[in-house]
């Protein structure tokens, strides 16, 4: 999971700096950082419920 956030993180924060970089110059090349944790917290987020469901199916534990 680190690993996978942190090619996110640098495919969306390279993505973002071209794109937005083009559109609005500095300004949006200073919103590729903030995009790019958005993505790796998505990505991040997505595992936690995934692996958190493999648990409680494994486990029979309820961690609500």
């Amino acid at each position: 999971m680190p690993l996978g956030s942190g090619i996110i993180e640098l495919v969306f924060r390279s993505g973002a700096a071209i794109i937005l970089g083009n559109y609005f110059g500095y300004e949006g090349m200073c919103y590729a950082s903030p995009a790019s944790w958005i993505g790796a917290s998505i990505f991040l987020t997505v595992g936690y419920f995934y692996f958190i469901k493999i648990l409680e199916k494994k486990n029979n534990i309820d961690f609500k």
